[in-house]
């Protein structure tokens, strides 16, 4: 909750259009599936080696949710869903969606939506 507070307002996150039912895709927070996981909720790893105990996946029904379409999370809906990012409601909210890997990507035909992301530093 520390770090969604900091992230909640919507510069920081992409709505998708009506093909999508206008949820919104926030920050990325670095967790992903390497190619080949069982799908959707297989082998999903932090980039920076930790353990990926706690889960904070989006579930469908909640007040924030004016999607029809089911989103629980994550559920690869599109092929390829292998990024996790803050968000898969109608607005900004502290729970994770799982996004194609094109989200995050830039200067390609797929031109990326991501608007931010989070950075954890260790101390040393």
């Amino acid at each position: 909750e520390f770090v969604f507070n900091l992230i909640r307002d919507e510069k920081y996150w992409f709505k998708w259009d009506e093909s999508h039912n206008y949820v919104m895709s926030g920050p990325l927070l670095g967790g992903y599936q390497p190619i080949g996981s069982p799908e959707p909720t297989g082998n999903w790893k932090w980039v920076t080696g930790e353990p990926f105990t706690f889960t904070a996946w989006c579930r469908d029904g909640v007040l924030e949710d004016r999607d029809p379409r089911i989103n629980t999370q994550p559920n690869d809906a599109t092929g390829n869903q292998n990024i996790l990012a803050y968000g898969e409601l109608n607005e900004p909210v502290s729970t994770w969606g799982d996004f194609p890997h094109r989200l995050g990507s830039y200067d390609d035909e797929n031109e990326g939506q991501a608007n931010a992301f989070i950075i954890e530093y260790g101390t040393y």
